[in-house]
C-alpha cells in the first residue's frame, strides 16, 4: 500500500482495511506517516484500533529517534539501485536529516524519479534542506497530481527564500558600504517580520559557524517577544560565539522589561539581584500588602495565566515586577482577542464593516490589537448571553451592553499606565501600587471566564486524554461528557459551562506541552486560509486586503 492508499484506508469505516494499513505502517516503518497517525489516534473511537495505532506510532517515533546520522555512501548506493524499495528505504533515513550534502545527492541521483511514494519523500527532504539547486525539482513537483506533494513543493520554495535568499539580504545589513546597507533596509521593509525571523532561525541552525554567528550579530534589531522562543532554542548553541550573541539579545530584552528574558538569564547565571533602594523597598512593601488581595483571585484562574503575577508578587525589584504584570496583561489579551475573533465568525452578526474590524485584528495579532475597541464592539456584533454558563465572549458582550464599564476602564488604565511608565522608567516604584490595584480590579471583573472550560485532547504517556486548561492546574475531563463535539488532537476548544456550546480557538491559540500552558500562535497562510474557508470569509478577507484600509 502506498502512503495515499493508507491515508484513504484510515478514513473509511472498514476495520479490517484499517488494520491492514496500520500493519503496513508498522512493518515498513513509514516514518513519513507520523503526523497522519497522530491525528488518526486522536479521532479513532474503536479501542482496539486505537491501541494498535498507538503501538505503531511509538515504533515510528523510535525509528525517527534512531535517524541521528546516516551513511552517505550507503544512501548513494541505494539511490542508484533499480530496486524501488531500496530507494524508498534510503529516502526515509533522510527525512529528519539536515545536511548541505543531501540536496546535491538528491539532485544528482534522483532527478527523474517517477514513483509517487518516492516523490512524496523527496519533496519533504528537499523542503527540510533548502538549497537554490532544489528549485528545478520543486518547480517540477508543483505540477504533481498529488495535492500533498504540490503543497510540500510550495513550502520547499518558501524555505529556499527563508533559508537562502532572505539571509543573503540580511547579510547586507552588516556590509561596510552605506549604499548597499540602505538598499538592504529598503528590501527588508518589504518582507514580513515572521519570514525574517524564520530566516534567522535557519541561519542559527546552520552547520556553518560563520552563518550562525552572522545570524547572532543580526539579532539586536529584531528584539521583541516573538524572538524569545528562537533565543531559548539557541541559548545552548554548540558554537560558543553564537551562544554569546544569543545571550546578548536576551540581555537587551531583559533591559527593556521582558520578564521571561530575565528569567532565562537568571537560570543561566548564579548572580544575585542587587539590593533594592529605600524607595523600591517601600514600594514593594506597599504593593505586597495590596497583592495579597490579588492573590485570592489566583486559585480561580489558570496557573499558566497568573504565573507572571506570582512572579511579580515575589519580586523585590519594581521594574521586574512591572514587567511581570505586563506579561500577564499580554497573556490575557492572547486569550481574550482570539476568543472574540472566533466568536464573531462563529455566531456574530457579520457585515462588511465589522468584518474589517476583526480582519484588522487578525492581521495585527492580539498584542497589537486595541482590547478596549474590541470589547466595546462585542455587544454590537454578538448575540447577548441569557445564561451565566454561556461562552465567555457572549457573556462579555452582555456585560458591556449593560454598562459594566469597569472592564473597558481597566484595559484603558493598564495601557495608559504603562505608556507613562515607559516615558519615566526611573520612577518604576511609583507605578507599582496603581498597577496592582488595576490588576486586582481586572481579575475581579473578569472572573466570569472561569465558568467556561478550555479543553484540549492530548497524547499522555501513550494514552489519549482530555484536560481543562482554564482551571488553576490542568484537570482531566471525562470525554464521555463531550460526545457532541469534535476534539482534534492538541487543539484548544472553548466549551460553555453547561457543555451546550463549543468554539475552536485555533489557529490563534495553541498548546505548549513543555509548560502545560496555552500560548499565542501566529497562524501561517494555510492555517489562516482554512479558518476563513470554514466560516466562508475567504472572499471578504481578500477584498479587505485589496482595499488595505483599517477600520480605525
Amino acid at each position: 500500500m502506498t502512503f495515499e492508499e493508507i491515508k484513504k484506508a484510515l478514513t473509511q469505516p472498514n476495520s479490517a482495511l484499517k488494520k491492514r494499513a496500520l500493519a503496513v505502517l508498522y512493518n515498513d516503518e513509514m516514518v513519513e506517516a507520523k503526523s497522519l497517525l497522530e491525528s488518526y489516534v486522536g479521532s479513532e473511537v474503536d479501542p482496539d484500533l486505537q491501541t494498535l495505532a498507538i503501538k505503531v506510532l511509538n515504533k515510528l517515533r523510535e525509528s525517527l529517534k534512531g535517524q541521528f546520522q546516516f551513511d552517505l555512501e550507503k544512501v548513494r548506493g541505494a539511490f542508484q539501485s533499480r530496486d524501488n524499495s531500496q530507494r524508498i528505504s534510503a529516502l526515509r533515513t533522510l527525512l529528519t536529516q539536515r545536511s548541505p550534502k543531501i540536496p546535491k545527492l538528491v539532485q544528482d541521483l534522483l532527478p527523474n524519479e517517477t514513483s509517487p511514494e518516492a516523490i512524496s519523500l523527496i519533496v519533504e527532504i528537499l523542503k527540510n534542506n533548502p538549497d537554490p539547486g532544489n528549485l528545478p525539482l520543486l518547480l517540477k513537483f508543483s505540477n504533481d497530481p498529488s495535492d500533498a506533494v504540490r503543497m510540500e513543493a510550495l513550502q520547499g520554495v518558501v524555505n529556499i527564500m527563508n533559508g537562502c535568499m532572505y539571509p543573503f539580504i540580511l547579510r547586507a545589513l552588516l556590509d561596510p558600504s552605506p549604499p548597499l546597507k540602505m538598499k538592504a533596509y529598503q528590501l527588508i521593509s518589504m518582507i514580513s517580520r515572521a519570514n525574517l525571523l524564520d530566516s534567522i532561525d535557519f541561519m542559527l541552525g546552520s552547520e556553518s559557524a560563520e552563518t550562525s554567528r552572522l545570524a547572532g550579530q543580526l539579532l539586536p534589531p529584531f528584539v521583541g517577544p516573538d524572538l524569545l522562543p528562537l533565543l531559548k532554542k539557541n541559548i545552548n548553541h554548540k558554537d560558543e560565539e553564537t551562544r554569546a550573541l544569543c545571550k546578548r539579545a536576551l540581555v537587551i530584552m531583559s533591559q527593556k522589561g521582558n520578564s521571561e528574558a530575565t528569567k532565562v538569564l537568571e537560570s543561566l547565571s548564579a548572580s544575585t539581584v542587587p539590593p533594592s533602594s529605600v524607595q523600591s523597598s517601600k514600594a514593594i512593601l506597599e504593593s505586597t500588602m495590596l497583592s495579597s488581595d490579588c492573590q485570592r483571585h489566583f486559585e480561580r484562574y489558570p496557573g499558566w495565566l497568573t504565573k507572571p503575577l506570582n512572579d511579580a508578587v515575589n519580586s523585590r525589584e519594581p521594574k521586574f515586577a512591572l514587567g511581570c504584570i505586563w506579561d500577564f496583561f499580554e497573556k490575557l489579551l492572547c486569550l481574550l482577542i482570539p476568543a472574540s475573533v472566533c466568536a464573531y465568525f462563529f455566531r456574530g452578526n457579520r457585515s462588511q464593516y465589522w468584518d474589517s474590524v476583526f480582519f484588522d485584528s487578525i492581521q495585527k495579532g492580539s498584542q497589537k490589537t486595541d482590547p478596549a475597541k474590541i470589547i466595546q464592539t462585542l455587544p454590537m456584533v454578538l448575540p447577548l448571553s441569557t445564561t451565566p454558563d454561556d461562552l465567555f465572549p457572549f457573556i462579555l458582550a452582555s456585560k458591556v451592553q449593560n454598562d459594566e464599564n469597569s472592564i473597558v476602564e481597566n484595559f484603558l488604565s493598564i495601557r495608559e499606565g504603562f505608556s507613562l511608565y515607559k516615558e519615566n522608567p526611573q520612577e518604576s516604584a511609583r507605578f507599582l501600587k496603581p498597577a496592582f490595584e488595576t490588576i486586582e480590579s481586572l481579575l475581579d471583573s473578569f472572573s466570569f471566564i472561569t465558568k467556561n472550560w478550555i479543553l484540549v485532547k492530548v497524547m499522555d504517556n501513550g494514552n489519549v486524554r482530555m484536560y481543562d486548561f482554564l482551571k488553576n492546574k490542568p484537570v482531566p475531563i471525562n470525554p464521555a461528557l463531550l460526545s457532541n463535539f469534535e476534539f482534534p488532537l492538541n487543539v484548544p476548544i472553548l466549551v460553555s459551562g453547561n457543555f451546550s456550546s463549543a468554539l475552536q480557538l485555533s489557529p490563534f491559540l495553541g498548546l505548549d506541552k513543555s509548560r502545560s500552558s496555552l500560548v499565542r500562535i501566529d497562524p501561517n497562510e494555510q492555517e489562516l486560509w482554512e479558518f476563513l474557508k470554514k466560516y466562508r470569509a475567504m472572499e471578504d478577507y481578500m477584498s479587505f486586503l485589496k482595499k488595505g484600509n483599517s477600520p480605525y
